[in-house]
């Protein structure tokens, strides 16, 4: 059976997308699936906005190292993969390629020679307000129509629910 409506069509059970957008299913919904929806379109636009920095081609995790690098001047390696909640050999590599862009810097910690402290480079300041206003901007397209009791909600839930998904997969990594 197949029923019509101005902005969307619904067919086996599945809605589709029409004018107005997305619409749940009746029934039960997978949140993982709308998670999965919104972080796919986020990178779209993040990267669709970074393509005048074309010359330096991010890939999808670069620009988030950059970013927090930004927001932690002299954070280490170790540090800033547990803030992205990201494999130290995903951060190793992706710092390796922003600083053979000439865009981060490894600096020795005095204190610990063992330790790098990661610092965003001149190039990489004189882009950060752009950055960060992609960033800005994003969430404001996806939050649009939200409150701002619902933005903090919804904020509070997205951690909560990255640190249930975060702790599971650290177990299953440690075979418990």
């Amino acid at each position: 059976m197949q029923k019509e409506s101005p902005d969307h069509t619904i067919r086996g059970g599945h809605m589709e997308r029409g004018k107005t957008g997305l619409h749940r299913n009746s029934g039960e919904e997978s949140i993982g699936k709308w998670i999965a929806i919104v972080s796919k379109h986020m990178h779209y636009v993040v990267h669709k906005k970074l393509e005048k920095f074309e010359k330096y081609n991010f890939g999808r995790g670069e620009f988030k190292f950059l970013v927090n690098i930004y927001e932690h001047e002299g954070i280490c390696q170790e540090d800033l993969a547990e803030i992205l909640k990201s494999h130290k050999y995903e951060v190793a590599k992706g710092i390796k390629k922003l600083v053979n862009r000439g865009l981060i810097k490894r600096i020795r910690d005095p204190e610990d020679k063992r330790i790098y402290r990661l610092y965003p480079t001149k190039e990489a300041l004189a882009m950060q307000d752009d950055f960060m206003k992609i960033l800005s901007d994003t969430t404001t397209i996806i939050t649009r129509d939200f409150s701002p009791t619902e933005k903090e909600l919804l904020l509070d839930f997205l951690i909560r629910m990255a640190n249930n998904i975060h702790t599971e997969a650290s177990h299953l990594k440690s075979g418990y």
